[in-house]
């Protein structure tokens, strides 16, 4: 494997590892959600991050299905990905915090 494909599943495989964090976050959400429902403010905000989250699936999906000739496009998107589902992250969890903290 040359260091280009490298990269490439290395930026996917950390994507992947991000997404499923968000998805864990987002269920824990939920179930605080369920326990006390939040303000319109905190519900917009957690939709939003689910469609923030879905995109950025969606664009990574997009991603693994380029040709190999690609790659090198392919690592500078998906380090673009990677970096904002970094943020999407961070986000998360600090709205999670406030929904755990009001019980």
């Amino acid at each position: 494997m040359d260091e280009i494909s490298r990269l490439v599943e290395q930026h996917f495989l950390i994507s992947a590892s991000h997404l499923k964090h968000i998805d864990e976050m987002m269920d824990k959400a939920r179930q605080a959600q369920a326990l006390k429902p939040a303000g319109p403010d905190l519900q917009a905000q957690l939709a939003e991050i689910e469609r923030e989250r879905f995109r950025l699936g969606s664009e990574l999906a997009q991603l693994q299905g380029q040709p190999k000739h690609m790659a090198s496009e392919v690592v500078h998107k998906s380090a673009g990905v990677k970096g904002v589902l970094e943020t999407v992250g961070l986000q998360l969890e600090r709205l999670l915090q406030t929904l755990v903290d009001r019980h």
